[in-house]
């Protein structure tokens, strides 16, 4: 499975991670080391990150605001699926995205990856990823060639097609336009996706035709069909 998106002249080293400690199989995963990879630190703590836990047959998308954190809902959602050793998927920006790794990366687990979809700066920089992005809990960035977000959260250049069919099952946090796009996204690809918050009036914005849930224990019992 290839996991690598950028410019195809950048170089790239491969690693091969168990992906199960019962099976004789491997999976390939390619990490940019080429000008998209402006932060040693990130990079080394990604590699050694990678060698240590192996990442899930699983990955469940995580989409909420790129500014308010929401920790109370979060942090919830990061500690489960660590404990369902599934891989993490967000947008590897602020807010929701960066308070969900940092639960997800400080929480115990034996198999799982945080993986980062990151936007690059504009259309006329592409090899460029966007300031303050991928944030520092991201352990697998992806960087991409793809600017929009925001309103134009369903255009093709925009990263969420990317987070939306990537993920075996969405949960969406509070947010703004760009979390309503993904939703939008996961209807139209029909992916499963959940509306997690603890009051009604912070998903007025969201798809009224999506599931709403309240509760953690509501989320963990809609991702189990999910997760292989």
């Amino acid at each position: 499975m290839e996991i690598w998106s950028g410019c195809p002249t950048s170089p790239t080293t491969c690693l091969k991670i168990p992906t199960s400690a019962l099976e004789n199989s491997y999976l390939d995963i390619g990490i940019m080391l080429g000008p998209f990879s402006n932060c040693q630190a990130t990079r080394d703590i990604s590699m050694n990150t990678l060698m240590a836990i192996p990442p899930s047959k699983t990955t469940i998308g995580v989409m909420g605001s790129g500014s308010d954190m929401h920790e109370d809902l979060a942090k919830q959602i990061g500690r489960l699926l660590a404990k369902l050793e599934v891989n993490l998927l967000t947008g590897a920006g602020g807010g929701v995205m960066t308070s969900v790794s940092e639960a997800y990366t400080s929480s115990q687990r034996t198999r799982g990856v945080c993986i980062g979809i990151v936007p690059c700066t504009d259309k006329d920089h592409r090899d460029t990823p966007k300031d303050e992005y991928p944030n520092r809990f991201v352990e697998l960035p992806i960087y991409t060639h793809l600017p929009f977000s925001g309103k134009k959260g369903q255009d093709d250049l925009s990263r969420n097609h990317i987070n939306i069919l990537t993920s075996a099952a969405i949960v969406a946090l509070p947010g703004g336009a760009g979390t309503a796009s993904e939703i939008e996204l996961a209807i139209k690809y029909q992916k499963p996706i959940v509306v997690f918050a603890t009051n009604e009036s912070f998903l007025a914005n969201f798809h009224q035709d999506v599931k709403r849930v309240f509760d953690i224990d509501q989320v963990k019992t809609f991702l189990e069909d999910y997760i292989q």
